[in-house]
C-alpha cells in the first residue's frame, strides 16, 4: 500500500450502515464516493470526510502494520514502536506521566516561554519538525499562552522519554520550579525518582501490555488526532472536500486535551465539576416542542418564539443533540450556549448535564476569576458544550482569543435583546460581517438558534412597523426562519401555564409631602442624568463644582421620593441619612455643600415628624401586604416574586416586609444585579445563587427583585408574580409574567390611581397581540414567498453593516483627531490623569498607571469586598483630593497595587477643551488598550498606595 491508498475489502471488511444511521452524510455523497478511481488526487479528503465512519466501520487490525510505516516517516516513534512491540509500554506509567502534565498544564500556561524551550525539545526528538512549526506560529499570532496550549498537547506523541527530557530541558532553562511542581523527586535525582519518571520501556516485562492496552493507546490516539487546532481548523468545501498539504496531513496536530476520558485525575474538581458525559435523564419532546425544533433540525438558522414554561431550553437541548451527532462527519461539533447573566448560566448549564451526553462547561464572569483556567478559549478546546454569560464571549472575539468560527452551533437565550449595542447583537455582527464580507470564511460559519418568549414590536404602532421590527430581529440573528406552535396549539395549551392577570387600583396617597407630579418620576430620573451629561460639558471648575454639588443633591432626593412613593417615608428618610453618612467621610464641603446640607436640616424635624404619623402610611403597602396575605391562606406552600423600580426600593421594601408582623413569617428578601458594588446595594454572584436556591427550598417565600429577575429564572412553586407600580415593555411584561410557573397562578399589577403605569400595561396587552399577528403575517409570507422575505433580510443586514463601518470609521477620524484625553474628577474637574496612563486588567477593571496619581488622589484603607488568586478588589478606596469625591478603589493584582476608576465619575477632556463623560468605559472616545506585563512589573516595584 502506497501512503495515501487504502485498498479495503468491500464485502468482509465493511460493517453495514443501515438507512437510519446516524451518519447520515454518508448516503448523500455515495455516489460521489462510489465514481472515485484508485489514483483520485481527492482520494485522501473524502478519507477526511468520512474519518468518523471509517473509525467505526472499518475493522484495521491488518493495516496495524503499514500504519506503524505512516507513523514511523511521520517522526510518531513512540506510536511506531508500540504498534511493532519494538517497545513495550506500561499502561499505568504511561497515564500517569501524561497526566502529571495534564494536572499542572495550568501552572505551565501561566509561566512557560515556548520560544525558550522548543530548540531542544527538537533536538531531543521530544518535537517533530511539524510541531516546532505550530508552536511558533501559534506564538507568532496568538501569543505564548496558545503556544503552550499547543506544545503541552502534543509534547507526549513523539518520544518515548517524552517526560523525562521535558523536564530536562525546562531545568536547563532556569524552570526549575515548575519542575518542583510537577515532580519533586525528579528535581531531587533519587532513585525514587529514577523509578517513577524516566524512562518507561526499560523497566517492564513484556507481558504487560496485552492487545487491549494497545487498542485503548491506538483509541486515545485516534481521538487525539481527531481535531485540528483552532487556528488551522477548516469546514469541508461543498464538494465534500478538504485541502491537505499531502496525503497524511489529517494527522494534524490538536489543540484539544487528547488526554480526557473517563478515567482523567485531576487534583483540583473546582475547573470540572460542571463536565458531564453521562445524561441523568432521557430528554423527550412533546409534539408542539417537536414542532418548535423543526426548522433547526433541518438545518436552518432559527428563532423559536413560545411562551415562557412551554419547555424552549428542552427544545433547544434536542436541537444541540442532534446537531452533535449529524454534523460530526463533517467537522467537529462544538457548541456555545449565550445567556445575559450568571444565574441563567446556572440553571442552563444544569438543564444541559441532566439531558445531554456531552462535556458541559459553565463560565461566568465569577467562575472566570476563581477558576484556574481563565481564557475561554482553553476550554473550547476542552468541552463540547460552553454555556457562557454573553460579555464573556465578547470580550475574548475583541481580544482576538477565539472566533465565532470556531463554533457549529451558538444558541443564544432571550434572543430578544439581540439589537442596539446589546453584547449579543455585538457577537452577531461579526458574525455578519463574515458573512458579508468574506465568503470562504463564511462557509465556516456556525448554525444559529435563538429562544425568546417575545420578539417585541419595538416602537410600532402598526402590523407593518411591527413586521419590519421582526425582519430586523430576523436579520440580526441571521434566522431564516420564525418557529411558533401552530399545529398542536391544543397540547401547549394543555402544559403551559398563562397566569391570570389582574390590574389593582389604590388611591393615591395624599400628603403634605405630595411631590410635584414630575419629580421622583421616570422621567424626572432621566433629567437628572441629562444634567450630568450636560455638567460635564462645562469648562468651567467653579460653575462645575455648583452644578454638579446641586444634580447630586437633586438625585438623591428624587431617589427618595421614588422610596416615599412606593414604601414608607421613614424608608426614604433613612436613605437620605445613610447617604449623608456616606458623603461625610468622603466629601470636602465647599459653600454650595454647606448651604444644601442647611437647607435640609432646616426641613428634617417635620420629615422626621412626617415618617412616623399614621396619616402618612402609603394604601399601596397595605393592598400589597393583604395580597401577599391572602395569596398565602389559599397556597400555604407557595412562592411570590415583587418586581419594583430600583436596587434602593427593594432594598427599602424588604426592610418594611421584615418588619410587618403578617409578612416577616415569609422570610423576604431582595433580588438585585450584581453591577453595582456591595456599597451601592448590589449583590454578588454568590449571593444571588444564594438567594435563589434558598427561594426554591421555601427559607424564603418572597423575593423583591429589580428587572434582574424578569428572565429565564425557572421557579416552579412560583404562583404569584406582583409588579409594584412598574411596567416597561411588552417584553417585560410578557418575561416577568412568565416567572408564575404554577398552576393557578396569578399576575397583579399594582399601581396608583390614574398613574401611567395601568396605562402602560394597558398598551403592553395591545402590542403584544400585535406583535403575535404580526409573527403569524411573517411566517404566513415564510411559506408562500420565503425569498421576499429573507431578501429583506439581506437588505436590513446589508444597510446595518455600511451603519457599523461608517461608525468605526468615524470613530477611528476621532480617535486619530483628538489625540489623548485630559482625564478629571467629573466634581470639580482636577486633574487626576491622562488617557494614555489608564490601562486594562482582566478586560475589566481600568486602572491609573500614571506615577504622580497620589498628587491628584487621596487613598483611603478600606477591607476588600472581593478576593481571588489574582486579584483583590476594594482594598483601598479612591478619593479625589480636591473635592473628596469617590473615584474608584486601590485593587491589588499579582501583587502590585492599582488604582482602579470609575468612568462615571471622570470627565474626558479632549485637545480642543471638548468635555463629556461617560457612563462606561466602553463609551469612552478612546481605546483603553489591556496592561502589559511590563506595567506589571513597573507597577511592582512603584509606590504603594495602602500597606499590606
Amino acid at each position: 500500500m502506497e501512503h495515501g491508498r487504502f485498498e479495503l475489502n468491500q464485502g468482509a471488511r465493511i460493517r453495514s450502515v443501515k438507512s437510519d444511521d446516524r451518519y447520515r452524510s454518508f448516503d448523500s455523497h455515495t455516489s460521489k464516493a462510489s465514481s472515485l478511481q484508485q489514483d483520485d488526487d481527492r482520494f485522501p479528503s473524502y478519507v477526511q470526510l468520512y474519518k468518523s465512519m471509517i473509525v467505526k466501520c472499518v475493522e484495521c487490525n491488518h493495516l496495524l502494520p503499514r500504519m506503524r510505516d505512516i507513523f514511523e516517516d511521520q517522526d510518531f516513534m513512540y506510536v511506531a514502536k508500540a504498534l511493532e512491540k519494538r517497545d513495550i509500554i506500561d499502561k499505568e506509567v504511561y497515564t500517569t506521566q501524561r497526566r502529571l502534565i495534564d494536572v499542572f498544564a495550568c501552572e505551565l500556561y501561566k509561566k512557560l516561554k515556548p520560544s525558550e524551550i522548543i530548540v531542544d525539545l527538537f533536538s531531543k526528538k521530544v518535537l517533530n519538525k511539524e510541531m516546532l512549526e505550530a508552536v511558533k506560529l501559534e506564538e507568532q499570532n496568538k501569543g505564548e499562552l496558545s503556544a503552550t496550549i499547543v506544545l503541552i498537547d502534543n509534547i507526549w506523541r513523539c518520544n518515548e522519554n517524552w517526560y523525562s527530557l521535558f523536564l530536562e530541558v525546562l531545568c536547563k532553562h532556569e524552570y526549575k520550579d515548575l519542575v518542583m511542581e510537577i515532580d519533586p523527586l525528579f528535581l531531587e535525582g533519587t532513585l525514587e525518582a529514577a523509578e517513577s519518571v524516566t524512562n518507561i520501556s526499560e523497566n517492564f516485562p513484556e507481558e504487560s501490555l496485552d492487545e487491549e492496552c494497545i487498542n485503548e493507546l491506538l483509541r486515545e490516539i485516534a481521538e487525539s488526532l481527531n481535531e485540528p487546532p483552532l487556528s488551522e481548523r477548516k469546514p469541508v468545501e461543498d464538494d465534500g472536500s478538504l485541502p491537505l498539504k499531502d496525503d497524511f496531513k489529517m494527522l494534524k496536530l490538536t489543540t484539544d486535551s487528547s488526554l480526557e476520558s473517563k478515567e482523567r485525575i485531576y487534583l483540583d474538581h473546582s475547573d470540572d465539576e460542571e463536565e458531564s458525559v453521562n445524561p441523568k435523564e432521557e430528554l423527550k419532546l412533546r409534539s408542539y416542542q417537536m414542532e418548535l425544533a423543526r426548522p433547526s433540525l433541518e438545518g436552518k438558522n432559527a428563532i423559536i418564539v413560545a411562551p415562557t414554561g412551554s419547555g424552549k431550553t428542552h427544545v433547544a437541548l434536542c436541537i444541540i443533540k442532534h446537531h452533535m451527532e449529524t454534523i460530526k462527519s463533517i467537522r467537529h461539533p462544538k457548541v456555545i450556549f449565550l445567556v445575559e447573566q450568571s444565574a441563567l448560566a446556572e440553571q442552563q448549564g444544569k438543564q444541559c448535564m441532566t439531558y445531554l451526553p456531552f462535556k458541559v462547561k459553565v463560565i461566568t464572569g465569577e467562575s472566570q476569576r476563581n477558576e484556574r483556567m481563565k481564557s475561554l478559549n482553553e476550554w473550547i478546546a476542552r468541552r463540547d458544550l460552553l454555556v457562557v454569560t454573553a460579555q464573556i464571549l465578547l470580550n475574548a472575539l475583541r481580544d482576538g482569543i477565539v472566533s465565532v468560527t470556531d463554533f457549529s452551533l451558538m444558541v443564544f437565550d432571550e434572543c430578544h435583546h439581540t439589537n442596539d449595542n446589546h453584547s449579543y447583537n455585538m457577537i452577531m455582527n461579526r458574525y455578519l460581517d463574515l458573512k458579508l464580507q468574506d465568503r470562504e470564511r463564511a462557509k465556516t460559519l456556525p448554525m444559529v438558534l435563538g429562544l425568546t418568549a417575545s420578539v417585541g414590536v419595538g416602537r410600532a404602532t402598526m402590523i407593518v412597523e411591527a413586521k419590519r421590527h421582526i425582519e430586523k430581529i430576523m436579520a440580526n440573528m441571521d434566522a431564516e426562519s420564525i418557529a411558533t406552535v401552530i399545529e398542536n396549539t391544543t397540547e401547549l395549551e394543555k402544559y403551559v401555564i398563562i397566569p391570570k392577570q389582574n390590574l389593582e387600583r389604590v388611591q393615591k396617597l395624599e400628603t403634605v409631602l405630595k411631590p410635584p407630579l414630575e419629580k421622583g418620576s421616570d422621567q424626572y430620573t432621566q433629567w437628572v442624568s441629562m444634567l450630568w451629561r450636560e455638567t460635564a460639558k462645562i469648562n468651567n471648575k467653579v460653575v462645575v463644582r455648583f452644578f454638579e454639588t446641586c444634580r447630586k443633591y437633586l438625585d438623591l432626593y428624587n431617589k427618595a421620593l421614588i422610596i416615599y412613593e412606593d414604601a414608607r417615608p421613614s424608608d426614604a428618610l433613612a436613605y437620605i441619612f445613610k447617604e449623608f453618612k456616606k458623603w461625610k467621610h468622603t466629601v470636602k464641603a465647599d459653600d454650595t455643600e454647606r448651604i444644601m446640607r442647611r437647607m435640609f436640616d432646616e426641613i428634617k424635624s417635620t420629615l422626621e415628624d412626617c415618617s412616623i404619623d399614621p396619616c402618612h402610611r402609603n394604601p399601596k403597602l397595605t393592598n400589597l401586604r393583604d395580597i401577599i396575605g391572602e395569596h398565602f391562606r389559599e397556597n400555604p406552600g407557595a412562592r411570590v416574586i415583587v418586581f419594583v423600580k430600583t436596587r434602593e426600593l427593594a432594598k427599602a421594601m424588604e426592610t418594611y416586609m421584615n418588619e410587618t408582623k403578617e409578612l416577616s413569617i415569609l422570610k423576604p428578601i431582595q433580588f438585585v444585579g450584581v453591577q453595582a458594588n456591595r456599597e451601592n446595594g448590589g449583590m454578588t454572584k454568590v449571593q444571588q445563587d444564594e438567594t435563589l436556591e434558598l427561594f426554591k427550598e421555601g427559607n424564603h417565600k418572597v423575593i423583591i427583585a429589580t428587572s434582574v429577575a424578569e428572565e429565564g429564572l425557572d421557579i416552579l412553586k412560583c404562583s404569584l408574580v406582583v409588579r409594584y407600580d412598574h411596567v416597561t415593555n411588552e417584553i417585560a411584561m410578557v418575561q416577568s409574567r412568565g416567572r408564575g410557573r404554577s398552576e393557578n397562578s396569578i399576575y397583579v399589577v399594582l399601581a396608583s390611581e390614574n398613574s401611567k403605569t395601568l396605562k402602560r400595561e394597558e398598551g403592553n396587552r395591545i402590542r403584544e397581540a400585535m406583535m403575535n399577528r404580526a409573527i403569524d403575517k411573517v411566517r404566513a409570507e415564510l411559506s408562500t414567498d420565503e425569498e421576499a422575505v429573507l431578501r429583506r433580510v439581506r437588505e436590513i443586514q446589508q444597510a446595518e453593516k455600511v451603519t457599523r463601518d461608517v461608525a468605526i470609521k468615524n470613530r477611528k477620524v476621532a480617535q486619530a483627531n483628538f489625540g489623548a484625553f485630559e482625564i478629571t474628577c467629573n466634581s470639580c474637574q482636577n486633574m487626576i490623569c491622562m488617557s494614555t496612563d489608564i490601562k486594562k486588567i482582566q478586560d475589566n477593571h481600568h486602572a491609573a498607571l500614571n506615577e504622580d496619581i497620589l498628587e491628584n488622589v487621596q487613598v483611603n484603607c478600606a477591607k476588600p469586598y472581593y478576593e481571588d488568586d489574582l486579584i483583590s478588589c476594594g482594598a483601598g478606596k479612591v478619593l479625589c483630593k480636591n473635592c473628596g469625591d469617590s473615584l474608584g478603589n486601590v485593587s491589588v493584582y499579582k501583587k502590585a497595587q492599582f488604582c482602579i476608576l470609575k468612568c462615571e465619575k471622570l470627565k474626558m477632556i479632549d485637545k480642543d477643551g471638548n468635555s463629556d463623560s461617560k457612563k462606561k468605559w466602553k463609551k469612552a472616545p478612546f481605546t483603553v488598550p489591556p496592561l502589559t506585563q511590563d506595567d506589571l512589573e513597573r507597577r511592582i516595584q512603584g509606590e504603594k498606595y495602602v500597606s499590606s
